[in-house]
């Protein structure tokens, strides 16, 4: 299991689709975590944008961490590569989950 946390997928107001908390979440705690199992990684990026650069291609999520919507001010903190996603604050029940694309050279948003 890739997500850590119990989440729900709702309209968001950033962009489409996001992933939403259903409970509170404190601080530090691991949200996502790249799992073999359930992930994979491809050379190329993923067509329908859910995917993200590390250092062997881009990681695809097997599951709802696909729906993380990005954010210049975001809830999670993430590192390049295959590190896990941890809160970077407590997220509130309900709160979408947020991360920074910026790192991501092939990200071609603002």
């Amino acid at each position: 299991m890739s997500l850590r946390v119990r989440t729900e997928i709702l309209p968001s107001p950033i962009h489409g689709r996001g992933l939403f908390a259903l409970e509170p979440i404190a601080a530090g705690t691991v949200v996502w975590k790249y799992d073999p199992a359930v992930d994979r990684i491809e050379i190329e990026p993923d067509p329908n944008g859910y995917s993200w650069r590390v250092f062997s291609g881009h990681v695809v999520p097997g599951d709802a961490a696909c729906f993380i919507n990005h954010s210049s001010t975001p809830n999670l903190s993430t590192t390049p590569g295959l590190s896990p996603c941890v809160a970077a604050r407590d997220i509130a029940a309900g709160e979408e989950i947020t991360e920074d694309y910026s790192y991501d050279p092939d990200w071609g948003g603002t």
